[in-house]
């Protein structure tokens, strides 16, 4: 994945249950990484891409 230039980037502020997070946490020692990293690979890999021929106002789920 590129690395987004500065005005690329969002910030964004999630709220996760204290099992949820635990995970993170866990996740985040076990593969070295920072946390901010997996969840933004995990978004990066779930949320739909936007199609070149849809609605650019809509969000893409089929």
């Amino acid at each position: 994945m590129a690395e987004p230039r500065p005005t690329d980037k969002i910030s964004l502020t999630i709220h996760l249950s204290a099992d949820v997070a635990r995970r993170l946490k866990t996740a985040s020692e076990t593969q070295k990484r920072l946390a901010v990293d997996i969840v933004a690979d995990l978004l990066d890999r779930h949320l739909p891409r936007p199609r070149a021929d849809g609605p650019k106002n809509k969000i893409p789920y089929a």
